[in-house]
């Protein structure tokens, strides 16, 4: 998807097995992008990337669609830093690979993004997370997240989580905040094991389950 206003795929089985080639590009000159009721499915032995938001392509939205990841690693999703934001959902993730690049399903680098009742299923050994946020005032909001390591780690700031659900499967905590993250918000959330704490300025929040 480039050089264009309001692409849009919508109700397409994609499928592929050629590695390290991503099954939908969003990249240059692509604006108001849309990916809707789809399904994209990616078998492959080296790492790949299923749906790549190059850092050119501009506002995305994936909606209604289904993720199946089982490659030798990187990222189900990858949200490469640019300047327009990028929306996830009703989306849903499962899969298994390694820990070879990105080492999370979903991996966000980009500003004000929103992931909205995304759900991810992810295995592949230690280190495989389900969404990783290292850009700036994201929203998570609702949706279920299980991996085998930390499910959900924030690097960014003004990171808003709400109606969250997250378990890893090695018994680790299910939010880990780094030290470059701050001013983040949890609420009412389900995050089995707790929250590893290593910003500078400790969360805020309320009413949620550890």
């Amino acid at each position: 998807m480039e050089k264009g206003n309001l692409l849009v795929a919508e109700n397409v089985d994609f499928q592929t097995n050629v590695e390290e080639s991503p099954a939908i590009w969003v990249t240059h000159g692509a604006n108001y992008n849309y990916i809707k009721n789809c399904t994209v499915t990616v078998r492959t032995d080296d790492p790949t990337t299923g749906v790549m938001i190059r850092g050119s392509a501009g506002h995305t939205r994936i909606e209604n669609t289904e993720v199946k990841h089982d490659t030798g690693g990187g990222p189900a999703i990858k949200i490469k830093d640019g300047d327009d934001p990028v929306y996830l959902e009703n989306v849903t993730i499962t899969g298994e690979a390694p820990t070879t690049g990105s080492r999370s399903a979903i991996q966000n680098n980009r500003d004000d993004c929103e992931f909205r009742a995304v759900n991810v299923n992810y295995s592949g050994g230690w280190g495989r997370r389900a969404l990783t946020i290292a850009g700036d005032n994201c929203l998570v909001y609702e949706g279920d997240y299980v991996s085998e390591d930390h499910p959900l780690e924030v690097s960014g700031n003004g990171t808003w989580i709400e109606g969250v659900s997250a378990r890893s499967r090695r018994d680790d905590v299910a939010l880990l905040l780094t030290g470059d993250s701050e001013d983040t918000y949890v609420k009412k959330s389900d995050l089995d094991n707790g929250i590893d704490d290593r910003s500078s300025d400790g969360y805020d929040g309320w009413g949620n389950d550890f």
